[in-house]
């Protein structure tokens, strides 16, 4: 019997376009994507360029991804999001969604530009290099975790 990682390994590496376009289905998107794949030249193999655009014309928030669909559209406000345990500084910390979230709000709070500020430009929302690939791998991750509930 295969194991789930290695179902999911064998999809992407297989077909990349595929894997990717369901994992991405999973999320929340602001403005869905107009293509999966992108290629300046579709000849060359995926692997080959970096100029390849993934999930084109999508744009997401990674935070709503990450945290507060968790709490809001699932009901895992009161479940285990993080477990920090650092032998370093004999440091451990359980921390719920709730809790995440919270934090994550003060944070963003504290990035604001005061009330009288006339414009901030900050945002996170577009689909672009690290961020996508966060939001991606986290929902490889949870289609992972659904798999073995």
């Amino acid at each position: 019997m295969a194991y789930a990682y290695d179902m999911h390994y064998r999809h992407a590496t297989e077909k990349p376009t595929d894997f990717w376009a369901k994992q991405a289905a999973d999320l929340h998107w602001d403005t869905p994507w107009t293509s999966t794949l992108t290629s300046p030249d579709p000849a060359l193999p995926v692997k080959t360029s970096a100029s390849w655009r993934w999930f084109d014309g999508g744009s997401l928030n990674v935070c709503y991804n990450a945290v507060d669909r968790h709490v809001r559209d699932f009901g895992r406000g009161s479940q285990l999001a993080i477990s920090y345990d650092s032998p370093v500084t004999n440091t451990r910390r359980d921390m719920t969604f709730l809790e995440l979230q919270d934090q994550v709000s003060r944070f963003a709070g504290s990035l604001a530009p005061p009330a009288n500020a006339a414009s901030h430009h900050g945002s996170l929302t577009h689909v672009d290099g690290f961020y996508r690939d966060l939001s991606i791998n986290l929902s490889i991750y949870l289609s992972i975790y659904r798999d073995l509930s």
